[in-house]
């Protein structure tokens, strides 16, 4: 499993090293270097430990992030890592809104997730929409956590993780 980490990619967009706000904190023991953890360009692997995913216990990931200035936008992308030997499962949905002034946000898409939680492989899978192209200040993304582990799960009725690992926006 190591040598995955050693094809680390990295990724130059329009987010890059652009601050973020989220609405629940990641847990300390997976925060992918930190506040700009997800807009540092790093992708992760499919080892949900090689420092580049951050991980989000039993809560709803939702991040807003500041491109400083207007920018035209085109796509939105975010990826998602499901282990569940480890809890961590795909969102249940994944929604993307931008905003002119970062108090009235508009919704692009919705996507539900098209993995199975029983899916025994580990699985990365990328999320995006398509933007209208007009100049946006705020992305922001809302992936729904399924909350604790299905009953059918070893760990069923403890919380879910999320592990996502960069906000991409092109």
């Amino acid at each position: 499993q190591m040598s995955d980490v050693s094809q680390m990619m990295f990724l130059a967009h329009k987010a890059l090293g652009c601050s973020l706000t989220l609405q629940n904190p990641c847990s300390p023991r997976y925060a992918a270097g930190g506040d700009f953890g997800l807009t540092d360009g790093l992708l992760g692997t499919k080892f949900f430990r090689d420092g580049r995913w951050q991980g989000y216990e039993g809560v709803d990931f939702v991040a807003t992030v500041d491109l400083q200035r207007p920018v035209p936008v085109q796509k939105i992308r975010i990826r998602f890592l499901q282990n569940i030997g480890s809890w961590i499962f795909m969102p249940l949905l994944v929604q993307f809104s931008v905003s002119a002034d970062g108090k009235t946000f508009q919704t692009l898409g919705q996507l539900f997730n098209p993995v199975s939680a029983k899916t025994g492989d580990v699985v990365v899978k990328e999320f995006g929409c398509n933007c209208p192209g007009e100049p946006v200040r705020f992305v922001r993304i809302y992936a729904k956590n399924r909350g604790v582990c299905p009953p059918w799960h070893p760990g069923a009725g403890g919380n879910a993780w999320l592990f996502t690992d960069e906000i991409v926006v092109e």
